[in-house]
């Protein structure tokens, strides 16, 4: 048989694929390596308007090695933070756009037919006038900015999607309408009627009267903690919790009468302000007790906002002066502002665009520059036929609503809105399925009415007072005392005198213990001889077992 020879080839096996994975490869490498060139040239500014405050620490003040570390890795994750932070701002393709005037002209010199006319059709037809006969009116729409519920002096209350008009619900309740808030989502409202609090939902249908809130003033709604906040004419706060039904805290305040009340945004505190010139803030938790007073009028205030993050505080009073505050440090006014005429409203819109009513007059300031607060400048003017009630400005809109005596108008107000909205936390356009879903996740992410306070950072903190009345309130268990064994040779005599304390506060203990037990043990004693000496003596008393003495 002839043999069969076996060439080995000089190609290695896979050689062509591994040629073809490393062009791909060098080719995604190169393009990283652009990118990462690309994504390191960043502005200052882009930078500084995502950090929060100075985070640098003096490491010569710190002495161990250990915290040394520590700050410097905290200043490098905050960094991070903001650097990407800023990159990401490649993927908001939208943006807000402000009116730019020609030369010798002033934007507070257009009016509403002006700005129609340069938009497109869609933005035209969001700015309507409804004229209604039972004003004047309060108004409030959803967080996502799709829904309008409007509720007249007169008992006129209106749902409605003001963007397509279409109508969900329309009646009238036959008596006076103070306030009007929607509830987590837009299948309920509730609505602060002459006497008490109604609930109902987007057919009109009423669900609930809440009687425990009588006479009320004004309404709030905490989303994140699922509680209804209201103020009546007596001066009582009272947080209903909507999930379960029961009212959280119930208690009066400082004023006598409460009419104006606003809650901020970051915290979820409630704000009153009063006739004294003075801002309250309020917590259900802290019962009775205000967790800060700031004076910030010398006359009577007349109206209270916050900014979307609640970093900003506006306060308008008699003395016709307006006001801008730094919550995160009430020392001094950030700046002031005098206007012609008293203040009776003021809103704030999710770009810092801020809007005042002055009886029929709406004037709207601008914040030219961001990075200085007290940069607010004239923008734009509306005047209404009737003396204005209400305003606010719709979320993810360029719109702002106001509620006057004559009915409901919606005005453009440009670069007022977010352009660039975040379907997870709230989307306009959701349909049933992804509002069910909502809702189920905002009830299992639902925050407890005892996390509300003033300075966010407590939460992180052990609460002493109430873990010692805790283990105060638990059964005691009585656990026999172990004695150290000294040793026989101690090695200093720090050692000793580390044993005698130790013995000393057991001791201590020990003691303390016994002494409680004997006091519970002498009113123990004490109840039974009172109940003895209550019995009355009965003709059946002979048939008791004596007891032996």
């Amino acid at each position: 048989m002839d043999e069969i020879k076996v060439e080995k080839s000089e190609k290695k096996p896979f050689e062509h694929k591994f040629k073809k994975f490393n062009k791909s490869f060098q080719k995604h490498k190169r393009f990283n390596n652009k990118y990462r060139l690309q994504a390191k040239e960043l502005d200052d500014k882009q930078i500084k308007k995502y950090q929060r405050g100075d985070v640098s620490v003096h490491r010569g003040k710190i002495r161990t090695s250990f915290f040394k570390h520590k700050f410097l890795r905290q200043e490098q994750k905050f960094n991070f933070a903001s650097k990407h932070s800023a990159r990401a701002e490649i993927l908001l393709n939208e943006g807000e756009g402000f009116i730019i005037p020609d030369e010798g002209e002033e934007t507070i010199e257009y009016t509403q037919d002006d700005i129609k006319k340069n938009v497109d059709i869609t933005s035209a037809s969001k700015s309507f006038n409804l004229n209604l006969d039972f004003g004047p009116y309060n108004l409030n729409y959803t967080r996502n900015g799709r829904h309008l519920v409007i509720g007249g002096k007169k008992g006129h209350i209106a749902a409605f999607d003001w963007i397509s008009k279409k109508l969900y619900c329309e009646f009238n309740v036959m008596e006076e309408v103070v306030d009007v808030k929607w509830l987590h989502l837009e299948t309920m409202f509730a609505v602060a009627q002459k006497k008490w609090v109604h609930f109902y939902d987007n057919k009109g249908t009423e669900i609930h009267c809440v009687k425990k809130m009588n006479d009320v003033n004004q309404l709030e709604f905490l989303p994140y903690h699922f509680l209804l906040v209201s103020g009546d004419d007596k001066g009582w706060l009272k947080w209903l919790d909507v999930s379960i039904g029961e009212m959280v805290a119930e208690f009066p305040s400082l004023d006598d009468k409460i009419t104006i009340m606003r809650q901020n945004p970051s915290n979820a505190v409630t704000c009153i302000a009063s006739a004294k010139g003075v801002v309250s803030m309020w917590a259900p938790a802290n019962h009775r007790q205000t967790l800060a007073r700031i004076l910030c009028h010398p006359a009577p205030l007349t109206a209270l906002a916050f900014n979307v993050d609640g970093t900003k505080m506006v306060t308008a009073g008699m003395d016709k002066k307006v006001k801008l505050w730094d919550t995160r440090m009430f020392q001094n006014p950030v700046a002031q502002y005098h206007l012609n005429s008293t203040v009776h409203n003021i809103t704030i819109s999710q770009k810092n665009v801020m809007a005042v009513a002055m009886g029929e007059v709406c004037e709207i300031f601008r914040n030219i520059n961001v990075d200085e607060v007290d940069s607010y400048t004239k923008y734009l003017r509306h005047i209404e036929l009737s003396p204005i009630k209400s305003l606010q400005f719709v979320p993810y809109e360029d719109v702002m609503g106001i509620g006057s005596k004559n009915g409901f108008s919606s005005i453009l107000v440009p670069g007022s809105g977010e352009a660039n909205f975040d379907t997870l936390e709230q989307n306009p356009f959701r349909t049933k399925l992804q509002r069910r879903e909502h809702e189920v996740k905002l009830l299992l992410e639902k925050i407890p009415a005892e996390l509300i306070t003033l300075d966010t950072s407590q939460i992180v903190n052990v609460d002493v007072d109430r873990m010692e009345e805790r283990f105060e309130a638990k059964p005691e268990v009585h656990i026999p005392i172990t004695k150290l064994n000294e040793r026989k040779k101690a090695r200093s005599g720090v050692e000793k005198s580390k044993i005698k304390q130790k013995q000393h506060a057991e001791e201590k203990q020990h003691l303390l213990k016994a002494a409680k037990q004997e006091e519970l043990r002498e009113k123990k004693k004490h109840k039974k001889s009172q109940k003895s000496d209550k019995e009355e003596s009965n003709v059946l008393d002979r048939f008791k077992k004596k007891s032996k003495k």
